[in-house]
């Protein structure tokens, strides 16, 4: 999804999205039975999933941050949010770039991840960890899985721009979201 443009409006909107989506499902929340479940199939699922299905999260990490990647041609739109603010320098931001530089620092990125990667799990089953068990074909396996997972999801950002999303509809929920909620275009 990293690779797909947006197009200008929902680009611009990346940085308040989130609470701008919080704020629509609070409208309906109240509504009983069939009513808010139409609300959420109908319409606040199809404009949250481009936005959500476009973050990785840092579960990893205690407080890490939500990380979203929103694309315009180009460009390129880094969001991040935490929800534990003392914990971090920067617990929120935007940070904007071109496209293939940052393709370019991913790709550096996972080279060098898989070769230390080869490099641990080869010295790990050459030497083993002292009072650890270890099976070292599942250690194997496990390094070609990420390999190959990080390799295809490498190739996802290279792929040709081409657009799978149904942007018509998604910005005529995102319009009906702004008018019921009162949100002013910047």
């Amino acid at each position: 999804m990293i690779p797909e443009s947006l197009p200008e409006e929902l680009y611009g909107a990346a940085e308040t999205m989130d609470r701008d989506l919080q704020e629509w499902n609070s409208l309906y929340a109240d509504l009983r039975g069939d009513a808010y479940d139409r609300f959420r199939e109908e319409a606040y699922e199809p404009l949250s999933e481009w936005f959500y299905g476009r973050f990785m999260n840092s579960v990893h990490l205690k407080g890490g941050p939500c990380i979203g990647y929103f694309r315009k041609g180009g460009l390129i739109k880094i969001v991040w949010d935490s929800d534990i603010r003392e914990l971090w320098r920067s617990p929120f931001g935007t940070y904007e770039m071109e496209y293939c530089a940052f393709a370019e620092e991913v790709s550096r990125f996972v080279t060098d991840f898989l070769r230390d990667m080869d490099n641990q799990t080869k010295e790990a089953a050459e030497k083993g960890i002292p009072g650890v068990y270890m099976d070292t074909e599942a250690l194997f396996r496990e390094n070609r899985r990420r390999r190959e997972i990080f390799t295809r999801q490498l190739g996802q950002l290279y792929a040709e721009d081409r657009e799978n999303t149904d942007w018509k509809r998604i910005t005529d929920l995102y319009d009906r979201m702004r008018r019921e909620t009162g949100i002013r275009r910047e």
